[in-house]
C-alpha cells in the first residue's frame, strides 16, 4: 500500500489554521495542546518519583521510608486537598475570564509544581529519619497541591471544553496522548540507562538530582503552549454571567448519577494500583541491569502506544463504556496470570506489556467519560459545573485514605521495612509478587461493575448536543446576542447534522443485516401481471424487490423505535433545565 504523502501534507495544511466541517479545533491548536502535554508530562515524570509507595524508588529505597509511613503522607496530602477542593470547584465554574476557567491555572501552577518536585531530591542523606520524614510529607503535599489538584487537573479538563463535539474531543485525546506519552517513555528510557552508565543504580541519589532538574524546567517551558495555543469552548449563552452558589452546585453536581458510577470505579483503582508494585520491582529486583531496563521501559511504552492508537478506533464500534468494561477485564486477566510466572521474568514482562495495553484506553476513554457527563449535567440542568464535579473527589479521597492502607498492611505483614533490599530474594519477591496479582485480578473485575450500569451512550450524546446548542442559539437570540441571520445559518448546520448521524445509521443497519436472512412478513406489492409466469407464480425480480422492501421496512421500523426509546430515556431523565 503506498503511503500518499503529498496528500497528507496537503491534508494537515489546509487544516492547520481552519478546522474540518463539522469541528471546531485547528490542528495548529491540537498540537500546541499535545505539546503543552509534553511538559504536563515531564513534571509528572518526575512527581512520579516521589510516589508514597512501597514501589517508590526515592523514598522507599533511598530516603528509607516505611510504607506505613509513607501512607501517612500520602493521607496527611489527602486531608489538605480536601480543605482546598470546594473552593477550587467554586473558583472555576464561577470564573468568566477571557482566557477561560483553565488555562490561566495552567500557566502559574506549573513552576512552583516542578521547582517543589525538583527540590525533594535534594533532601540530605545524613539527616536523621524523622528530619527527612518531615521534609517529605511538606514537600509531597506542596507538590500534591500544585501539581494533582491544579496543574494535572487543569490540562485535563482543558479537553473537555476545547470542543463541544464528542467525537472530536475523543480525537483530540487520543491524538494528544500519543504524542505526550513520548515524555514517560524518554524518562522511562534515561533514568535506568543514564544510572547505569555513570555506574551506579535507580537507588543512586546523584541520578535524580541530575535529572529532576532537566526534565522539570523542560516541562514547565512546554507547558505554556497549551496556555498560548488553545481555546476554551463551551456551549452556553454568550452572555452568561450567572454565579453559581456553593451548596446549590454541591448539591446539582452530587445529584449526577452517571458521576457516581464513574467516581465509584475511581474509588475501586486501589485494588487494581497493586500492580505498579509489581513492575518497579521485577524491573529493578530481579532483572537488575539498567541499560535493559531502560530499552524494555521503551517498549513497555509502545503497550500504550497500541492502546491509545486502537481505543478511538474500538470506540466507534462498541463505545466508551464498553470499552472501559473490556479492558479492565483483560487487565484482571493479564496480571491474575503473573501469579503463575514469578520465575520468569520475560513471562511476566509480556503479561504486564498486555495489561499494559488494555490499561492505556483509559488515557482516552477517562476524559471523554468525564466531558459527556459534564455535557449530559448541562443538558439535564442548564447549568456548566465543570468545578464542582471536581469535589465529588472529597468522597473519592475519603474512600482513598482507608484503602490506600491496604497494599502497605499486605507489605508489611511479609516483612517488607524499611530494608528494601530483601527483595533481591527471589523466594520473598515471590510471594509479595503472587499475593499483588490476586489484588490486582480482583480489583480489575470490581472496576467493571459500576460501568455495567452506565448508559449514557454515543447515540444519547448526539441527540442532547444537538437539543443543547439548539437551546443555547434559542436563548442568544433572544437576548439579541446574535442575528436572525446567524441564528438560521447555525439551525441549518444542526439539522445537516442530524441527517448525516441518521444516513450514518441507516448505513451502519443495512450493513449490519446485509448477510441476514430476512424473517417472513406480509407485504403488498404491486406487482406487474407481465412478470408473473404461466404457473401464477411471481419472477425473481418480484421476489427480490419484496425482499428488499420488506428489508427496507424493517431496518427503518428499527431506526425509528431506537430514535424513540433515545428520547423516552432522555426525557425521563431530564429536569426541564434551560440555560
Amino acid at each position: 500500500m503506498k503511503l500518499d504523502l503529498k496528500g497528507k501534507i496537503k491534508w494537515v495544511t489546509s487544516q492547520w489554521n481552519k478546522p474540518a466541517k463539522g469541528n471546531y479545533v485547528t490542528i495548529k491548536e491540537m498540537a500546541a495542546y499535545s505539546l503543552g502535554g509534553i511538559g504536563v508530562q515531564f513534571i509528572a515524570a518526575v512527581v512520579g518519583y516521589i510516589g508514597m509507595s512501597a514501589g517508590s524508588l526515592l523514598i522507599g529505597s533511598v530516603y528509607g521510608l516505611t510504607p506505613s509511613h509513607m501512607q501517612i503522607i500520602a493521607v496527611v496530602g489527602v486531608l489538605i486537598s480536601l480543605l482546598i477542593v470546594p473552593f477550587r470547584g467554586m473558583l472555576m465554574d464561577n470564573t468568566k475570564s477571557k482566557k477561560g476557567k483553565y488555562r490561566p491555572i495552567i500557566l502559574w501552577s506549573s513552576i512552583p509544581a516542578a521547582a517543589i518536585a525538583i527540590a525533594m531530591a535534594y533532601i540530605p542523606l545524613t539527616a536523621d529519619y524523622n528530619t527527612k520524614f518531615a521534609l517529605i510529607m511538606v514537600g509531597f503535599t506542596l507538590v500534591n497541591i500544585f501539581y494533582n489538584q491544579l496543574l494535572y487537573l487543569a490540562y485535563m479538563n482543558l479537553v473537555q471544553v476545547i470542543s463541544p463535539n464528542s467525537e472530536e474531543r475523543t480525537t483530540i485525546v487520543s491524538v494528544s496522548s500519543i504524542i505526550y506519552s513520548m515524555a514517560p517513555t524518554l524518562t522511562g528510557l534515561f533514568f535506568p540507562v543514564i544510572a547505569e552508565l555513570a555506574g551506579g543504580t535507580m537507588i543512586d541519589i546523584k541520578i535524580y538530582r541530575l535529572l529532576f532538574p532537566v526534565f522539570g524546567i523542560l516541562g514547565i517551558l512546554l507547558t505554556f503552549f497549551a496556555y498560548f495555543g488553545t481555546k476554551e469552548r463551551v456551549v452556553q449563552k454568550k452572555t452568561n454571567t450567572e454565579k453559581i452558589p456553593f451548596m446549590e452546585g454541591i448539591k446539582s453536581a452530587f445529584s449526577n448519577k452517571y458521576l457516581w458510577l464513574y467516581n465509584i470505579q475511581q474509588m475501586m483503582l486501589f485494588a487494581r494500583n497493586a500492580s505498579s508494585l509489581i513492575v518497579n520491582w521485577v524491573f529493578i529486583y530481579q532483572l537488575q541491569n539498567g541499560v535493559i531496563m531502560g530499552l524494555l521501559t521503551t517498549l513497555m511504552g509502545t503497550a500504550s502506544l497500541i492502546g491509545m492508537v486502537g481505543a478511538p478506533i474500538i470506540v466507534r464500534f462498541i463505545g466508551k463504556r464498553n470499552l472501559n468494561i473490556g479492558s479492565n477485564i483483560l487487565f484482571a486477566i493479564a496480571y491474575g496470570l503473573t501469579f503463575f510466572s514469578t520465575g520468569s521474568f520475560y513471562v511476566t514482562f509480556v503479561l504486564i506489556y498486555i495489561a499494559n495495553a488494555a490499561n492505556s484506553t483509559s488515557i482516552i476513554t477517562g476524559p471523554a467519560i468525564n466531558a459527556d457527563i459534564l455535557d449530559y449535567h448541562q443538558w439535564k440542568t442548564g447549568k456548566r459545573m465543570d468545578g464542582f464535579f471536581c469535589n465529588i473527589g472529597i468522597i473519592t479521597s475519603v474512600v482513598g485514605m482507608a484503602t490506600g492502607f491496604v497494599i502497605p498492611a499486605v507489605t508489611e505483614s511479609y516483612g517488607l521495612l524499611t530494608n528494601y533490599d530483601v527483595l533481591y530474594e527471589a523466594g520473598f519477591r515471590g510471594n509479595l509478587v503472587r499475593i499483588l496479582a490476586v489484588i490486582s485480578f480482583i480489583g480489575g473485575l470490581a472496576c467493571c461493575v459500576p460501568m455495567i450500569f452506565y448508559n449514557l451512550s454515543e447515540k444519547k450524546l448526539r441527540v442532547m448536543m444537538r437539543e443543547l446548542k439548539q437551546r443555547t442559539l434559542d436563548a442568544d437570540l433572544e437576548a439579541g446576542d446574535i442575528t436572525q441571520e446567524e441564528y438560521d445559518e447555525k439551525v441549518k448546520e444542526l439539522a445537516e447534522q442530524e441527517a448525516e448521524d441518521k444516513a450514518k445509521e441507516e448505513k451502519r443497519k443495512a450493513k449490519k443485516n446485509k448477510n441476514k436472512n430476512v424473517e417472513s412478513t406480509e407485504v403488498t406489492v404491486p406487482v406487474d401481471e407481465s412478470q408473473v409466469s404461466n404457473t401464477a407464480v411471481p419472477t425473481v425480480d418480484v421476489l427480490e424487490k419484496t425482499a428488499l422492501v420488506v428489508g427496507e421496512l424493517n431496518a427503518a421500523n428499527k431506526l425509528a423505535e431506537e430514535k424513540e426509546e433515545i428520547k423516552e430515556e432522555l426525557n425521563s431523565d431530564n429536569e426541564g433545565g434551560k440555560q
